[in-house]
């Protein structure tokens, strides 16, 4: 079989089945009929097969050749693209860019970078929305989510790791002196734990020491929907709480936090950008990426 030359050849192939006609597709592309001829039967010789067949005065797409036309769009869309790409990096880039971040991380340790990304690609229209809900971005209009955990939309979206979540446990100073420090496993039922989701139940604290795997039953005493609330409640003495490192910084260094058991590892989670796999990446959507992917965003 042989090779296609070059982009062109599949171009001049669309032509012809969006005239239906060698001597229209010549007259379109500068070309002689000849040259157009020849250009197919090249194609029909690397693809073992007819493209074309003739009825009632024009050219008709073969089953072959619908299956061609739907990959040559493709092709040719991605090639324009990239062409636009490349044009756009060399100039201003300019364009709008809408994202989605959870509320408490996008504000806490994203807005730096937004801000610094809004002021120097300044053509580049930027909205930002806050969220902690799971979104289905195929469904959404959204460039790309940023989102916290592993949860995914495999089936719609393609996933990048941009960085990693830490936990700890945390409780504040007052808390610990009424109910004492946990110094061991025997420690954690005399605690009330502070909960993320909705719901009141038993559940597990699953951490390692030294490598080895620990679950242990706790009965969380107090559930709250965000981040914020949780940290809140936390430092006002409520309870435990495992929370990730990025939440409790400022407590800590402010000395209303106190990180419990430092010697217990508790499972990291994925910093991720999702982007739609449906939909074409602009280039204000890489440098956003770029500059995210290149942050370290570790905490």
């Amino acid at each position: 079989m042989r090779k296609l030359r070059s982009l062109a050849e599949l171009e001049v192939f669309r032509t012809v089945a969006r005239l239906g006609s060698f001597s229209a597709a010549s007259e379109s592309l500068a070309l002689t009929k000849s040259a157009v001829g020849k250009n197919i039967a090249r194609m029909e010789e690397k693809f073992n097969g007819l493209l074309f067949f003739r009825k009632d005065g024009k050219q008709h797409l073969t089953a072959l050749g619908h299956r061609l036309l739907t990959a040559s769009d493709r092709i040719l869309f991605e090639a324009d693209y990239l062409e636009g790409y490349i044009s756009d990096v060399g100039d201003e880039i300019s364009g709008s860019l809408s994202i989605n971040v959870p509320i408490s991380f996008g504000r806490r340790c994203l807005m730096g970078h937004l801000i610094s990304f809004a002021h120097k690609y300044s053509s580049i229209d930027l909205e930002v929305s806050f969220s902690d809900r799971f979104i289905d971005i195929s469904e959404e209009p959204y460039d790309l989510c940023v989102r916290l955990g592993d949860q995914i939309e495999e089936h719609s979206a393609t996933a990048i790791n941009i960085g990693t979540q830490h936990y700890g446990l945390y409780a504040s100073p007052e808390y610990i002196s009424l109910r004492g420090i946990i110094s061991g496993l025997k420690d954690i039922s005399r605690h009330s734990f502070i909960a993320f989701g909705s719901g009141m139940a038993h559940s597990n604290l699953e951490f390692k020491i030294s490598g080895k795997r620990f679950h242990e039953a706790i009965r969380t005493k107090y559930v709250f929907g965000d981040g914020e609330s949780m940290l809140e409640a936390t430092v006002q003495g409520l309870g435990v709480a495992k929370l990730p490192d990025w939440l409790c910084k400022h407590a800590v260094e402010a000395g209303t936090l106190i990180q419990l058991c430092e010697n217990w590892s508790f499972q990291d989670r994925p910093i991720r950008l999702i982007l739609p796999k449906t939909k074409p990446r602009s280039a204000a959507v890489d440098l956003l990426t770029e500059k995210l992917e290149t942050a370290q965003l570790n905490f």
